[in-house]
């Protein structure tokens, strides 16, 4: 009776389901995306489905993938996404399954993994490799016809890579023998070992238990021991593989010929990821179970689905394995660095590089303090380039150009810093000017205890103007010392640029304008920022004439393009603070330039944010481990180096609809928010 209604099940399943294609796409990828909500209740999957049938069949519509709002990623805003998939540590699982006399692992999604969110990912590769336009519907396609065929002739749907590309040679004219070996290839350049069961198997095989392999897969045994290898597996006492045996997990079956293969009298346990066919299947088979979640399951919920197939594919299945394989938990900060800034630092790194060598760029001016890990990463990515850390600052830069941006010095240094509770000296203090105006601060004390409010701002504007030739007077020793330090930096070069986080590109037009204008240094200076003023912003556009003349370049959006980031990215709800928290730093803020005893240029820098110190080293290691990652398994693919700033920004603009998820992770922060203020807690009320 138990065999009729699996036959009658899997006969409606095709009919309804795998018949046609784009049915199976839309109806599969919605329950991979909802599994948990698909275990609880059927009812919206069966809804879907019977829905994409009617069209289909009464009206001819093909149908489209359907875009939910639970599909949108939903952050965990009070705790680190990792601690979410905590596991038995894998001497605490080797302990448990040691007590067996037969441990089974499931491979795939359990010993080993691919960098993307969805298996049947890897056939995008495959399609670059084939240069044949949708190669990956039309091999999920031939697959399942090549299963239809076995099953018409042999009575099984368990079918080998090789009857897999059989089909496709006569359905669209790819050579089978060479098809298939290109596949194979592909997998052993991606797939990596699961480092949590890594240890688990090897600490087992070591203590002389009997370990197998179970696996539903069109892999032959053959290519899957080499596959094993390949991740750096050995020591199994032996490899069932369905294609090769006729019988799967799925109908439970594989898990009769390996009792009959060892001994019905023996205890066995069965280690695996998928409901059905490495739990429920294994317990009718009398096999205990322990369910290893699917890193992809665990994850998907939390990342964007609004990024692009490939690339957004890659960065999701790294992301997904490397925080819920259950080998360690890491900070918020960490997994905000890993998942947040990670894709967007790589993404920018080669839009800078790229920049460089198509516009003749002689050097590469990574501007600190967000030139830091940016240089770090630049370095590792690009060994022996021609580029350099250079102290560089809002601050240093407002005083050194305040000859020529009057009105910026006056609006950053006063009228920014209005009913901020500082006094008219605190602000002339923060401008260091107190040489010129001491006289003045003896003579009329109180007038100088005042608040800095709308008036006394008019007030001190009128004073400063009146003193204004003795102001520059005092700025122009700090002029000539970075002048020293910039013309020894820019020593041979006709054209670099200097990059920076944003947002109105003052950074690097203030460079430029020293450099170019009252230096006279023989060199164009270009800027390149992460992202631009927004409509949020007071001054949506400062620089849309630099934008489109192309002296400054823009990476992530502008309002010529990605213009849904554009309006998405809010400076007034901090987005502009919790992005630069990115590329942050634990060294203090320049604060200008001058001469040592021996008239060398040097720098005055501001107290180092401590309290941010142990944030900013965590933000910037997960940084660093996602691109290590990326690296690792893509360094033969390339264009997948070549990352949108739509994707590089996405995972932020997830992350930053859930103000409370950055309460969390900055909520010992501080962050100063005009020049001259004193840092502020960063965490929103």
């Amino acid at each position: 009776m138990r065999k009729l209604l699996k036959k009658c099940k899997d006969a409606f399943y095709h009919l309804c389901v795998r018949r046609v294609p784009q049915i199976r796409t839309v109806y599969e990828g919605y329950v991979d995306t909802h599994k948990q909500e698909h275990r609880r209740s059927r009812l919206k999957s069966w809804m879907l489905l019977l829905r994409l049938n009617l069209n289909y069949y009464l009206f001819r519509k093909v149908p489209e993938f359907v875009q939910t709002n639970e599909e949108r990623g939903e952050i965990k805003v009070n705790i680190s996404e990792s601690y979410l998939s905590k596991r038995k540590t894998p001497e605490q699982l080797c302990q448990t399954l040691s007590q067996y006399d037969v441990i089974s692992f499931d491979i795939f999604d359990t010993l080993i993994f691919r960098p993307f969110a969805l298996p049947e990912d890897l056939f995008y590769i495959l399609e670059e490799k084939q240069n044949y336009l949708d190669f990956k519907r039309l091999r999920m396609y031939a697959e399942w016809k090549a299963r239809e065929r076995k099953k018409k002739n042999f009575g099984t749907y368990e079918v080998t890579l090789y009857d897999i590309y059989d089909y496709l040679e006569e359905y669209i004219g790819i050579e089978a023998k060479s098809g298939a070996e290109l596949e194979f290839e592909t997998e052993l350049e991606l797939c990596y070992a699961n480092p949590y069961m890594k240890q688990v198997v090897t600490q087992l095989i070591q203590q002389g238990k009997t370990v197998i392999v179970m696996s539903d897969m069109y892999l032959t045994k053959d290519l899957i021991e080499k596959l094993l290898h390949h991740c750096g597996y050995s020591g199994f006492a032996e490899l069932f593989v369905s294609c090769d045996q006729g019988l799967s997990k799925y109908e439970g079956t594989l898990y009769s010929l390996v009792k009959k293969k060892f001994g019905k009298q023996k205890t066995y346990i069965h280690v695996g990821d998928n409901p059905n066919s490495d739990q429920r299947r294994a317990k009718e088979n009398d096999f205990d179970v322990y369910f290893y979640q699917n890193v992809t399951e665990a994850g998907i919920p939390q990342r964007s689905s609004c990024m692009s197939y490939l690339v957004g594919s890659a960065y999701k299945g790294i992301v997904n394995s490397h925080f819920h394989n259950g080998i360690r938990q890491y900070s918020m900060a960490y997994e905000y660095g890993f998942a947040c800034g990670g894709l967007f630092v790589l993404g920018y790194c080669m839009f800078v590089h790229r920049y460089a060598q198509t516009n003749g760029i002689d050097k590469v001016l990574f501007l600190a303090r967000d030139g830091e890990i940016l240089k770090k990463v630049y370095d590792q990515l690009f060994p022996g380039n021609n580029s350099e850390y250079v102290y560089w600052s809002r601050m240093a830069a407002v005083k050194l150009t305040a000859y020529r941006f009057r009105y910026d010095f006056f609006r950053r240094f006063i009228y920014h810093r209005i009913n901020t509770d500082i006094t008219l000296k605190q602000a002339v203090q923060a401008m260091e000017l107190e040489s010129v105006f001491s006289v003045q601060f003896t003579k009329r004390p109180e007038f100088w205890k005042r608040k800095l409010d709308d008036k006394g701002a008019k007030l001190l504007e009128t004073l400063l103007l009146e003193k204004w030739e003795q102001i520059l007077e005092v700025y122009e020793e700090q002029s000539k010392a970075a002048k020293q330090y910039f013309q020894q930096i820019l020593k041979g070069c006709q054209k670099v640029c200097a990059v920076d986080v944003g947002w109105a590109g003052s950074g690097a037009i203030s460079l430029s304008t020293l450099v170019e204008q009252k230096w006279q240094i023989p060199c164009r200076v270009y800027g390149m920022i992460a992202g631009t003023n927004t409509p949020h912003n007071a001054e949506p556009d400062a620089s849309e004439a630099l934008l489109q003349s192309g002296r400054l370049v823009s990476y992530l959006f502008s309002h010529s393009f990605n213009r849904d980031a554009l309006y998405h990215h809010n400076p007034k709800l901090d987005h502009n603070v919790y992005f630069e928290f990115l590329l942050s730093s634990c060294e203090g803020s320049l604060k200008g330039f001058c001469f040592d005893e021996s008239g060398k240029p040097t720098f005055r820098f501001g107290k180092p944010e401590t309290a941010n110190h142990k944030v900013v080293l965590d933000i910037q290691q997960g940084i660093l481990d996602f691109i290590q990652r990326y690296q690792g398994h893509f360094k033969k693919y390339p264009y997948l180096f070549d990352i949108s700033g739509s994707d590089a920004y996405m995972p932020f603009q997830l992350a930053a609809s859930y103000p409370q998820y950055f309460n969390q992770i900055f909520d010992q922060c501080t962050f100063q928010l005009n020049l001259g203020d004193d840092n502020r807690p960063l965490k929103r009320q």
